[in-house]
């Protein structure tokens, strides 16, 4: 699983995770805070994934196993730590809940949208005339209940 650049994710209107860039920060960039590379892939599988348990394994071949490396459960829970660290200091509090033996799980409240970093410019210089956020027309809507 590679990271890609063209995939930006807005998180409860509140939030965006750039995977390539490691960051998650508010959606003004006032507060942006960079994840080490386990992290972000971790966090992109889980939204990948989103409404949908993701084993401890799922995330031990996603961050680490993928790249040759091997993490103990301890390293994989301090990684999930921090994310959920990273989103309270975006503003987002519980959007990811620890699944008992069995992995964590994007709540199924959290409203994820993937931006397409890649649309034309003269897309961009409409969105700013639109009245509405400019995600809300340019996205595919990855989860949401």
């Amino acid at each position: 699983m590679g990271i890609n650049s063209s995939k930006t994710f807005i998180i409860n209107g509140t939030a965006i995770f750039l995977p390539e860039q490691r960051t998650i920060a508010t959606l003004n960039k006032e507060k942006k805070f960079i994840l080490y590379n386990t992290a972000s892939r971790c966090l992109l599988t889980l939204i990948e994934n989103a409404g949908q348990t993701v084993s401890h394994q799922q995330l031990y071949q996603a961050g680490w196993e993928y790249h040759g490396k091997d993490a103990t459960p301890n390293t994989l829970y301090q990684t999930i730590s921090e994310i959920r660290k990273n989103f309270q200091l975006v503003g987002l509090e519980n959007i990811i809940s620890t699944q008992p033996r069995s992995g964590w799980i994007i709540n199924k409240s959290v409203i994820i949208v993937e931006v397409n970093e890649k649309e034309p410019p003269e897309l961009s210089a409409q969105t700013k005339k639109a009245t509405q956020p400019f995600w809300k027309e340019f996205t595919r809507k990855i989860f949401s209940r």
